[in-house]
């Protein structure tokens, strides 16, 4: 159902543009948005299953900063199920850490709100958080949050530190 509705299976397309489009197709279709989302999941999490991989040094670097015990937690426009999955299947040594995903605030990224309630979680004043991102909305969330960002994938975000993965593959 979800693929007849246009809410084809792809990593990263989760955040406010879904959810407004999935209430509308749900609408279109007659049924609850629930659902629709519930379906769309379902095609993801098998994809997911299939083939999806830690991000290159990302992975080991997280790791290596829990293992020193420097606090962590994962912060994602994604519904809380949905990284906890992702976590399962593509980096099962970071279960457990706090997690706040896109439930938690009413404003997702770009809004800082979800970091922020990150920081606060840790008890940790957001000026000394490091944000390890990937996308262009949660640079700008942290950097709003006033956190300093590391950009693993070296596309360019002004006013951030702008690491190319492939470096940390050996961390």
């Amino acid at each position: 159902m979800a693929t007849r509705h246009g809410f084809t299976a792809s990593p990263g397309a989760e955040g406010g543009d879904l959810e407004e489009r999935l209430v509308t197709a749900a609408s279109l279709a007659g049924c609850a948005p629930e659902r629709l989302y519930d379906e769309y999941w379902a095609e993801l999490e098998a994809l997911y299953r299939r083939s999806l991989r830690p991000v290159p040094g990302a992975y080991a670097l997280a790791l290596a900063l829990r293992g020193a015990g420097v606090p962590l937690a994962i912060v994602s426009n994604s519904r809380r199920h949905r990284v906890e999955a992702t976590i399962a299947i593509a980096a099962p040594l970071l279960a457990g850490l706090p997690i706040v995903g896109r439930e938690a605030c009413a404003r997702p990224k770009p809004a800082p709100d979800l970091y922020l309630a990150a920081a606060d979680l840790l008890s940790l004043p957001p000026a000394s958080c490091l944000c390890i991102e990937d996308s262009d909305v949660g640079v700008q969330a942290a950097r709003a949050a006033g956190m300093t960002v590391l950009r693993l994938d070296g596309r360019p975000s002004p006013g951030s530190a702008e690491v190319p993965a492939g470096p940390l593959a050996g961390v």
